[in-house]
């Protein structure tokens, strides 16, 4: 367990992760997904994770794989 929760966030549209970071910063909005690879149904999800950091990059890790 961790103190913290983290929410993983790539690039996107052309952007750059930082430049996707000050965009969710700036307008105070997190837009969900529907990637099918980790979200079931119709509607859209934001996910957090509580996790070591060790584990996050296991998690980068098999991101980048698939």
């Amino acid at each position: 367990m961790s103190g913290h929760v983290t929410h993983l966030k790539r690039g996107n549209g052309g952007l750059k992760a930082l430049d996707v970071l000050i965009k969710i910063l700036s307008e105070k909005k997190l837009v969900g997904s529907t990637n099918k690879r980790f979200v079931r149904g119709e509607l859209s999800a934001v996910c957090f994770q509580d996790a070591p950091l060790h584990g996050l990059a296991q998690k980068r890790r098999w991101l980048n794989e698939g």
